[in-house]
């Protein structure tokens, strides 16, 4: 195989330098896109295409994880509009990035002001916090149910 290929060792970079397209990347090493479907398919399990979408989606839910808003994440992913990447994005993910901001812990206060980092911790510190209210009941429900028990078993 092509010792060229062989020597890449970030690819997720490599396609988002040229632009999330099989062909550039072909080119950008001297190889024809034929060669790079071998080499993928050998390494990857995959074809070019496959991985660089998947490559591509993670980019961009990468940025929605920071609160950015989904044009944002399009531009990132080198979409030209927001339909399209919207389509893009539930094919390859399976939601649509507006529920996979919601399911990563993004609130309507987090979505107000999308660059702020410490937004994105808040809603899931908020998801992490009625887990554990949840727990916390669950506990108190148990320890309930052992002083009964106890109050029963002595009144035996």
């Amino acid at each position: 195989m092509n010792n060229r290929l062989q020597r890449i060792r970030d690819w997720p970079a490599v396609a988002a330098e040229s632009g999330y397209q099989v062909e550039k990347v072909a080119a950008k090493y001297q190889v024809s896109s034929r060669t790079l479907r071998r080499y993928f398919l050998e390494h990857f399990k995959k074809t070019p295409k496959h991985c660089i979408d998947e490559w591509r989606a993670e980019a961009a839910a990468r940025e929605l994880e920071r609160g950015e808003q989904v044009k944002a994440a399009a531009s990132v992913a080198k979409m030209d509009n927001a339909p399209n990447f919207t389509r893009f994005f539930k094919r390859v993910e399976g939601t649509t990035p507006k529920k996979y901001m919601h399911q990563a812990g993004m609130s309507e206060i987090d979505k107000k002001s999308p660059k702020s980092t410490r937004n994105v911790r808040f809603g899931q510190a908020k998801r992490l916090a009625r887990q554990m209210i949840g727990l916390a009941e669950i506990l108190c429900i148990v320890g309930i149910l052992c002083i009964v028990a106890a109050i029963l078993w002595r009144g035996r």
